[in-house]
C-alpha cells in the first residue's frame, strides 16, 4: 500500500504523481515475482498430477515433526495392470481417485503424499499402535470398491507398511 498525502487541499502535488507513476512499474514487478515465488513454491510441493503434497512436502513436513507417531507407507497392487489395459489416462484418473480414497480414510492432521510413480505415504502425527493399525484398515477398505473410468471399471489394491516412531518422527534419506 502507497499512501500519497496531498496537503490542506487534499490533492497531491504534481511531484508526488511524478513519483508513483516512477514507484508503479517497480511495484508492479514486486508483485509479480511474489506472485511467481508462490507459485514455484507450490509446483515445488504438490505432485502435479493428483494435487496432492510431493515427496519434499512429505520430507519438509517429516523434518519439523515434533511428535511420536506413525507412518504408513502405501504401495498401489495390480495398477500396472489398469494403465496396460485401459491407457495412461485412465491410470492417472486412478492416481486421482487413490488419492480422494487416501484422505477420507485418514485423520484430518495426516498427511497424505504422493511420493512416486504408486507409492503414497500418510504421515500419522500423534498415533499410537492401534491408531496405525486403525488406519490402515480404514484404508484397505476404502480399496475395497473398484475405481470408476467412465463406462469401465478397475480394481486396485494397496499392501501398506507401518513404521512407528515411540518418540519423534524422523527419516534417513
Amino acid at each position: 500500500l502507497i499512501t500519497v498525502w496531498g496537503g490542506p487541499e487534499a490533492r497531491p502535488s504534481q511531484t508526488h504523481a511524478y513519483g508513483m507513476l516512477q514507484a508503479q512499474p517497480f511495484v508492479e514487478l514486486i508483485l509479480r515475482w511474489t506472485h511467481q515465488v508462490a507459485q514455484l513454491d507450490v509446483a515445488a510441493h504438490t505432485d502435479a498430477l493428483t494435487g496432492a503434497p510431493n515427496r519434499k512436502a512429505f520430507l519438509d513436513r517429516l523434518a519439523v515433526a515434533s511428535v511420536p507417531g506413525a507412518l504408513l507407507y502405501c504401495d498401489l497392487d495390480a495398477f500396472k495392470p489398469v494403465n496396460d489395459a485401459f491407457g495412461h489416462a485412465a491410470g492417472d484418473a486412478v492416481l486421482c481417485q487413490v488419492v480422494d480414497r487416501l484422505r477420507g480414510a485418514v485423520r484430518a492432521e495426516d498427511l497424505v503424499a504422493r511420493i512416486g510413480g504408486d507409492e503414497f505415504v500418510v504421515l500419522c502425527p500423534g498415533a499410537t499402535e492401534d491408531d496405525a493399525i486403525g488406519l490402515a484398515g480404514r484404508i484397505q477398505r476404502a480399496f475395497s470398491a473398484p475405481f470408476h473410468l467412465g463406462l469401465r471399471m478397475a480394481s486396485v489394491g494397496i499392501s501398506i507398511g507401518i513404521g512407528l516412531a515411540p518418540q519423534r518422527l524422523t527419516i534417513d534419506t
